[in-house]
């Protein structure tokens, strides 16, 4: 099986606070998704991309927003990726490595899309993306315009709010509505194009960012999400273990979640289980046990916190259960972490 596209739970962000801020009831739209409400708001989490994209499909004609994608990409601009990306952007030398960092940067929050630049021969160097799905997907036209306009926020960050592109590359060939041409008057849209794009004049990539972030050392203060956690995972299994993690807070996922989110039958989620010889049961308690450890690594992090967060009423049925996989209790894997003397090279 193919890996499960996944992005970063930090990209709804911006959706649930643009429709919750203009009164839409945005949870029963994410219950009705089944995406897990209590890991929205931490990016340690990842969730099904297909779901993701059918929260803002219903969601936009559930209000009446056409350009739900368009509206939500110009308003957060460049904290579309991520609250702080505008802080990391503002740390680096020059607009032509803020493309690199993004391109890096999207591999990892998202697992199905794809970013990249390349020159063209009439001084414009094409900012590239394509998305998770393609053009035949009902939803593909709001989520491309939405990753063009956080595109288009990222270059102003170097060149001023006033910039806009001369040219904007669409994969979809639905024409753009008037609010999104009236918004753009001196671009021209392209669609039918083999990647959704943003053009810029290849003098500009040599700009520093209009504001400078660093310390009195110089070093770098804020960090990109994804450069504290690990990217996307590769392989239909790791990236299934990846999206359970999310489901853990709101109790243990059945099998039958598992495979909606995976986009496949409890059947055919069964069989792929059992080529690495693995029950869904016992995935279940892989995930978990991988989780607890990662998460018991923090000296901050308490044993009931960790509990909660892997889908335990109490701390004494999470203590059980890790003794049983790890042979000593939570509270006594932690003391040996703290004791643990690393070898001086």
């Amino acid at each position: 099986m193919e890996p499960i596209a996944l992005h970063r739970t930090t990209i709804i962000r911006p959706f649930i606070e643009f429709l919750t801020d203009i009164g839409a009831p945005v949870n029963r739209t994410l219950q009705q998704v089944k995406l897990p409400t209590l890991a929205l708001s931490d990016p340690n989490y990842y969730i099904s991309s297909l779901a993701f994209w059918k929260f803002t499909e219903i969601m936009a004609i559930k209000e009446g927003i056409q350009d739900l994608g368009f509206l939500v990409g110009r308003e957060f601009g460049v904290t579309a990726i991520d609250p702080n990306y505008n802080k990391m952007l503002a740390q680096l030398p020059s607009l032509y490595q803020a493309l690199l960092k993004t391109c890096h940067a999207v591999k990892a929050e998202t697992s199905h899309s794809d970013m990249l630049i390349y020159n063209t021969l009439t001084g414009n160097t094409r900012f590239c993306h394509r998305t998770s799905f393609g053009i035949k997907h009902p939803n593909h036209s709001r989520m491309e315009l939405y990753a063009l306009m956080g595109m288009v926020g990222i270059i102003q960050e170097f060149t001023g709010p006033a910039w806009q592109p001369k040219e904007i590359g669409l994969m979809s060939y639905q024409k753009p509505s008037a609010r999104i041409r009236e918004s753009l008057p001196n671009c021209q849209l392209l669609n039918g194009q083999a990647y959704g794009f943003v053009s810029i004049e290849t003098a500009l990539l040599s700009l520093p960012p209009l504001l400078q972030s660093q310390d009195k050392e110089g070093n770098c203060k804020q960090a990109l999400v994804s450069s504290q956690l690990g990217g996307a995972a590769d392989g239909f299994l790791n990236s299934l273990k990846q999206l359970l993690q999310s489901y853990f807070p709101e109790g243990t996922p059945s099998i039958g979640l598992a495979a909606e989110m995976a986009n496949t039958s409890v059947r055919s989620l069964q069989r792929e289980l059992a080529k690495s010889k693995l029950s869904y049961r016992d995935l279940l308690t892989q995930v978990r046990y991988t989780t607890a450890i990662n998460l018991l690594k923090d000296p901050d992090r308490h044993v009931q916190e960790v509990a909660y967060k892997l889908g335990y009423q109490d701390a004494s049925h999470f203590a059980r259960a890790f003794r049983k996989t790890a042979g000593m209790s939570p509270t006594e894997y932690k003391k040996s972490i703290d004791n643990v003397v690393y070898p001086i090279n």
